[in-house]
């Protein structure tokens, strides 16, 4: 096993093949329909809350579905439920995933997610290329990021 933490009494580790590497997700958002009941209940009432106080129907899915891929793809990555997945926003606003050394970082815009894990400070932004930039410039600009 990888390396452990201690919290709330409880020893949590992670596997060896994610102890040292950068995991990213992209996924698509359904942004046609709304979060079906069974997934909304795995959200905690903070994200609940907030995604429905969003006026417009578009930016109120692109939350919530975002947020219930993340609690998904978290849950997968430490065996526990969705619904179980604890996150805390840090100081400068930044979640955190509490009982797991885990970081994470998302990003979503119009009907896309990016997900970046590791069991370090980590980010992911998702941004529109330049409308001038072919494709050797949309990687020049990923490139130029790392």
């Amino acid at each position: 096993m990888g390396p452990s933490f201690l919290s709330s009494g409880t020893v949590h580790s992670l596997p060896r093949d994610l102890a040292h590497e950068v995991r990213l997700f992209h996924v698509r958002l359904p942004l046609d329909r709304d979060l079906p009941e069974g997934p909304f209940s795995s959200l905690s009432p903070v994200e609940r809350k907030r995604g429905l106080r969003m006026g417009d129907i578009r930016r109120k899915r692109e939350f919530l579905w975002s947020r219930w891929f993340l609690r998904s793809l978290l849950a997968f990555m430490t065996g526990q439920s969705p619904e179980a997945i604890r996150i805390r926003t840090g100081p400068s606003g930044k979640p955190d995933l509490l009982d797991f050394p885990l970081h994470f970082n998302l990003s979503h815009k119009w009907d896309r997610a990016v997900y970046s894990v590791a069991p370090f400070p980590v980010g992911v932004d998702l941004e529109a290329p330049p409308r001038n930039a072919g494709s050797l410039g949309r990687a020049l600009l990923l490139a130029g990021r790392f």
